[in-house]
Formats: structure tokens, C-alpha cells, sequence
């Protein structure tokens, strides 16, 4: 996901944000819990 061109950021069905992930991790503090959450997980959420 890190090298999408646009990601979109949704909360409560709502978008939020809109952006790279570089802009995203700087603007988005939904963005930021998500990455910081699974940053060291593998794709089955294990660490």
C-alpha cells in the first residue's frame, strides 16, 4: 500500500483523507494509528 499513487483514508464510512503515503503519514492521524498498528505485522497480523 505504501507505494499506492493515491490511498484513501475512510472513517465511520466517511472519507477523510486523501493522499500519498508519505502525505498521509504527515496529515492523518487516522492514517498514522493504522500504519503504526501494522508496521511489524505480517499479512496474517502476526509480529
Amino acid at each position: 500500500m505504501i507505494h499506492a499513487d493515491k490511498i484513501l483514508v475512510l472513517d465511520g464510512g466517511k472519507l477523510v483523507s486523501v493522499g500519498s503515503h508519505k502525505e498521509l503519514l504527515e496529515i492523518s492521524p487516522i492514517y498514522q494509528e493504522i500504519y503504526e498498528t501494522q508496521k511489524g505485522k505480517d499479512a496474517w497480523g502476526n509480529e
